[in-house]
């Protein structure tokens, strides 16, 4: 139950009663020994710390989510741990340490699911381009938005066609990159109308 109220916080943007709600299910979960709810709670400690900018709290709160998980050999939740990590990783400018968590992120997505596979090759995608490689990061994107297409996915599908679109113009194929912002904008545009949230998807994208 606390958790659950943390991640309904946490979906209305209100972080800090979902680290308040976060911290109450850490303490409850240590003290009846219950190690998945401790890493869930870990992990939404550190995604709350990250909206907030606080980047070295979000990470080492991750790193304790990740070990209870690889602990547990919950997969799927590792390989989507990865992925915020590497997300995290990124805002700190450390390129080479997000590459390494998010390449693993895919390689276990691979085996178990698309959407964790897609939201990874995003990731590895900024870090490509980030890194001044834009023809790989534009190969990644690419893949990510087939995946995320293919899956219906558009929350993430969005992303990726941005990415394409960056990566193109970086290269200097604008109509290209015209027409991947287009697409991106479209799919913002439909989140809008299907998921609570969705106007504010859409303002953060323009």
């Amino acid at each position: 139950m606390l958790q659950n109220m943390a991640r309904i916080y946490e979906w209305q943007g209100d972080d800090v009663r979902a680290l308040e709600y976060a911290g109450r299910a850490l303490a409850l979960g240590k003290k009846v020994g219950d190690k998945e709810e401790v890493a869930n709670a870990y992990a939404t400690i550190a995604y709350a710390e990250a909206k907030r900018g606080h980047y070295p709290q979000s990470l080492a709160a991750y790193r304790k989510s990740l070990t209870l998980l690889e602990e547990a050999g919950i997969r799927r939740q590792i390989a989507y741990t990865l992925t915020m990590m590497g997300n995290v990783q990124l805002r700190l400018r450390r390129y080479a340490d997000a590459a390494a968590v998010l390449q693993r992120a895919v390689d276990i997505g691979e085996t178990i699911g698309t959407l964790i596979t897609a939201k990874a090759y995003v990731g590895l995608a900024k870090v490509r381009y980030e890194q001044g490689n834009f023809d790989g990061a534009l190969v990644l994107a690419k893949q990510a938005s087939e995946l995320a297409r293919r899956a219906e996915l558009p929350g993430t599908l969005w992303t990726s066609r941005m990415m394409e679109g960056r990566a193109y113009r970086a290269v200097g194929r604008l109509s290209e990159a015209r027409e991947a912002f287009d697409k991106a904008i479209a799919t913002v545009e439909t989140l809008r109308d299907k998921t609570v949230g969705g106007q504010e998807s859409q303002s953060n994208f323009f």
